[in-house]
């Protein structure tokens, strides 16, 4: 038995958030659908969680980066597994600490039942 993980819901729920409390879309792009996740179908859960979050992390990343220099202030965020939800933060970031995702304002959490599907 393993998991899958729906790469579309786990894109549109990433994108939703953002846009939702920033306007900005497009992280999907980086989620790199392609390369990325070559060679993962059916994996046990832990490793199906960790991968979405260290694409997501990946992802949030080259948007705060995209919208930083376009804002030219410094936006940043950060995913972390908590239990059933990937806790989601992203936003303004302070000046003084710009790589300080950590900062960033709490966004909905994802659940991860939502993404990830039991095979």
């Amino acid at each position: 038995m393993g998991f899958h993980i729906d790469h579309v819901a786990f894109a549109d729920a990433l994108d939703g958030r953002i846009e939702q409390a920033t306007g900005w879309t497009g992280v999907a792009e980086y989620l790199g659908r392609g390369d990325r996740w070559i060679g993962i179908d059916v994996v046990p859960r832990d490793v199906a969680v960790a991968i979405v979050a260290e694409n997501a992390n990946y992802a949030i990343g080259q948007l705060a980066d995209e919208i930083s220099e376009d804002h030219r202030e410094p936006y940043n965020g950060c995913v972390t597994i908590d239990g059933d939800l990937l806790r989601l933060r992203f936003g303004l970031v302070p000046r003084s600490n710009p790589d300080a995702g950590y900062l960033a304002p709490e966004l909905e959490p994802i659940p991860i039942g939502d993404i990830i599907i039991e095979e």
